[in-house]
């Protein structure tokens, strides 16, 4: 069965890159309609359109199919995050706008609703959010002296824990009298209605004024059963004889058409006398049922009036409704009835909100600290990993029509969780809420979850890993030696002649001395506020600085947090590293803290080779000759080559000229032909690095790029204000 998938086109990426060890199973390839001869070396572009022939035989046609797709989204989720440890790109976007609505009003009263594209909102966490109005509808008080609206806001797809705190205005909907609050979280409890939107409604504006004698014609928006036309006047009354005010009377005709033919017949009811004695403004509505459901055109013209000083009566607005019923399944809904315009300063500009309890996601089940590896639960969370996993496999408002759950690491996930719910100063590592409002590329809104959580998406053994860059594991990192796991050395695993180096933060030419971070302020409602953050003494440096906004942080500590790590990694990660590994002998990942050995003068980064045959347990033969300074202490790292375990040795060989090497404590497992060796001085002389970037190239070998590793970028110091 044909499937169907949309990838941006990445720049010197040939098809044969894109699938990898998937192409195999690809027999052949047209583009838009051309046979490629060539198809491997194919450069797709984004207009592009592919069609993937494959083979079919002991391996499924379904699981071949699910094999590329998930090659080609793997690498486009991929390509986005794996830089994640440069600086998080300067704010585009201001968060404060974040939930509010698209809503167009009129300039006579309010208008219905967000225009037709908007997306669905996705609120995670906790947030305020600013409703997308989906239903509106207007009465008049029976005095004539007000309208009344009420309006139906969808607040985000469901199903959510829970909506609290409702405002008008900035304002919570306790202070203002007569308006009546309902809400459905976007599961079970939307089976039932919504009193007041029992059909649907939209109130549009207008606003024209209605000359006498002159038609105004209105045109419904969609097909409808029933209007309801509003009517306003400055005011109704005349002088008699006397001076005196007396009631006075706008005779106005209504009359409706369909759109084809045009056939205007009077509305029942029709002529309405408006008669009243009233100062201020007053409203009149004007009700219709139409004969069938249709587009109409409705024609009014004010007859005649004896209005004080001929003022005429205004078409304020018109409430469509269409007979039936929805309950919006999935979707959690805020409805606002009875918002008298006596107690708003203006419809026009109107906002309500409430704060969301958000989505239920799917998690493992933990219980005492053990998940059987089968069990789900469906809740609340501001967990961060289990947000990322709704993004990516859920398949109404995720990424899950193409990227099946079995493409989830849930192991990996829960491993990176459980560093972002351990506690410093009292509260976790890392919370995460965050509403899901603009129109964007699935995975670039994984980016930003990714890089707010100081994490990055891997594809590892056939499924999505989630990781996050953290200080080294003690267990990997042997203190006493100064140096991490797995060595990477030429020769060996680094093809000879490609290791190139580099300095400076790789954005710009001058050191970054202060950033200025801003985020949405769970204590201020989450507005916006800003923060700025100076290094450690730079405060009487002329200013270096930076803006970056936070979307998923909504505290003060976890924001300087992140701002902190920032701030420190583009100061202080400064060299880097490119090389070439062939694939062979490629067992690192990105985030990976490893060790980097290459050949300088005084060996200052060590000296490495191959073992010869005849070393023991405790003394290897090098092949090579070595330079030992008397005023140093070494260390040797051996590389075991058929497990890829490392073993770390001080050296217990003397000052020299030496070809051969002797441990203080044997090794493990004895070294054998073949297996790597690595020499360097103890103080951290061999470089630990933390691997950056992999990529596969056209020849079949790893690129892979790596930053030097600086421990104390991942502190958590407390904000000033906390401390």
């Amino acid at each position: 069965m044909p499937q169907h998938i949309d990838v941006a086109a990445v720049s010197g990426r040939s098809l044969g890159m894109w699938l990898g060890v998937h192409a195999e199973t690809v027999t052949q390839v047209m583009a838009n309609g051309v046979f490629l001869d060539e198809w491997s070396t194919y450069e797709p572009g984004d207009a592009d359109n592919l069609l993937i022939f494959l083979e079919t035989g002991v391996i499924t046609g379904a699981m071949i199919v699910q094999a590329v797709i998930y090659a080609i989204v793997a690498f486009a989720i991929s390509t986005a995050l794996n830089y994640l440890l440069a600086a998080l790109t300067s704010s585009a976007a201001n968060p404060q706008d974040q939930g509010k609505t698209e809503n167009i009003y009129g300039i006579a009263g309010l208008t219905n609703t967000t225009a037709l594209g908007t997306p669905r909102l996705l609120c995670y966490g906790t947030y305020r959010v600013y409703g997308h109005i989906i239903g509106t509808r207007t009465d008049v008080s029976a005095d004539g002296k007000q309208t009344e609206f009420g309006i139906l806001y969808f607040m985000g797809d469901g199903p959510i824990e829970g909506l609290s705190d409702v405002q008008v205005n900035d304002v919570a909907v306790e202070q203002y009298v007569g308006i009546t609050v309902d809400t459905r979280l976007g599961g079970a409890d939307n089976d039932t209605v919504i009193p007041g939107f029992e059909n649907i409604r939209d109130v549009w504006a207008d606003g024209r004024p209605m000359a006498l004698a002159t038609f105004i014609v209105y045109q419904t928006k969609t097909p409808v059963d029933n209007v309801t036309v509003i009517f306003s006047t400055p005011y109704l009354f005349k002088l008699n004889g006397s001076g005196a005010k007396v009631a006075a009377t706008h005779n106005i005709i209504v009359e409706y058409s369909v759109l084809d033919p045009v056939n205007y017949v009077t509305a029942p009811g029709s002529t309405l006398h408006w008669t009243d004695l009233a100062e201020t403004t007053r409203f009149r509505a004007f009700g219709i049922t139409f004969p069938a459901t249709d587009t109409y055109l409705i024609r009014v013209i004010l007859a005649s009036t004896d209005n004080e000083q001929d003022a005429v009566p205004v078409l304020y607005n018109v409430d469509e409704e269409r007979n039936g019923t929805y309950t919006y399944p999935g979707s959690s809904l805020l409805a606002l009835r009875g918002i008298a315009s006596s107690q708003i300063t203006s419809f026009e500009g109107m906002r309500g909100s409430a704060l969301v309890t958000g989505r239920k996601v799917k998690r493992p089940l933990v219980i005492d600290d053990v998940w059987d590896g089968v069990t789900y639960e469906t809740v609340h969370t501001n967990q961060r990993a289990w947000i990322i996993r709704d993004v990516l496999t859920n398949p109404t408002t995720g990424l899950g029509n193409y990227i099946d759950e079995s493409l989830w690491d849930d192991d990996a996930a829960a491993i990176a969780q459980n560093y972002w719910n351990v506690e410093e100063a009292g509260i976790p590592r890392d919370t995460c809420n965050v509403i899901l409002n603009q129109r964007q590329a699935g995975w670039d809104w994984l980016k930003i979850l990714c890089a707010e959580g100081r994490a990055c998406l891997l594809t590892t053994d056939g499924r999505f890993k989630l990781v996050v860059d953290q200080a080294g594991d003690p267990e990997q990192i042997f203190a006493a030696y100064g140096a991490p796991g797995l060595p990477y050395v030429s020769p060996g695993n680094i093809l000879a002649g490609t290791l190139k180096a580099s300095e400076g933060d790789g954005q710009t030419a001058r050191l970054l001395n202060r950033l200025q971070f801003q985020f949405p302020d769970e204590t201020e409602d989450y507005k916006l506020s800003a923060i700025e953050l100076v290094a450690e003494g730079a405060e009487a440096e002329p200013s270096r600085d930076q803006i970056v906004t936070f979307y998923t942080l909504t505290d003060t500590t976890h924001a300087y947090w992140l701002a902190h790590y920032q701030l420190l990694r583009q100061r202080l990660v400064q060299r880097h590293w490119s090389w070439v590994s062939p694939q062979t002998a490629l067992v690192s990942e990105p985030l990976d803290i490893v060790a980097l050995s290459y050949e300088t003068v005084d060996m200052r980064r060590g000296a490495s080779g191959f073992v010869y045959a005849g070393s023991t347990g405790s003394r290897l033969l090098l092949g090579t000759l070595v330079t030992l300074q008397s005023s140093m202490a070494y260390v040797m790292i051996l590389r075991h080559q058929a497990t890829n375990a490392t073993e770390y040795r001080p050296v217990a060989t003397g000052a020299g000229i030496v070809g051969a090497l002797e441990t203080a404590v044997a090794f493990e497992v004895a070294p054998v032909e073949g297996d790597i060796w690595v020499v360097g001085p103890l103080d951290n002389g061999i470089q630990s690095v933390q691997i950056a970037t992999v990529a596969l190239n056209a020849e079949g070998n790893f690129e892979m790029t790596a930053d030097e590793y600086q421990p104390n970028i991942y502190a958590f110091p407390l904000p000033p204000e906390v401390v």
